[in-house]
């Protein structure tokens, strides 16, 4: 594998975060379609990528969260992590 043994945020489930005036709740993990494969305008085809991440997180890449503080956030916000409980 290209160094993904796993998926990092699949172990935030269930915490609370801040990115810049926004607090977030990770609720539960997102299944990656075949999207991720597709060729773009300035990107080519990649049948690859999902292969991989089937084969490294059982087609698992990111989260789905809930916004319980709505605030601002801009590129470059900084993330703290609440306390965990």
């Amino acid at each position: 594998s290209a160094g993904l043994s796993e998926a990092v945020e699949l172990t935030w489930i269930d915490r609370e975060f801040c990115i810049g005036g926004v607090w977030l709740r990770a609720s539960s993990e997102c299944e990656r379609c075949s999207m991720v494969t597709h060729a773009l305008a300035d990107v080519e085809k990649a049948p690859k990528i999902l292969e991989l991440l089937v084969r490294n997180t059982d087609a698992k890449l990111g989260l789905y969260v809930e916004i319980i503080r709505a605030g601002e956030l801009n590129v470059g916000s900084p993330v703290q992590w609440a306390a965990q409980r």
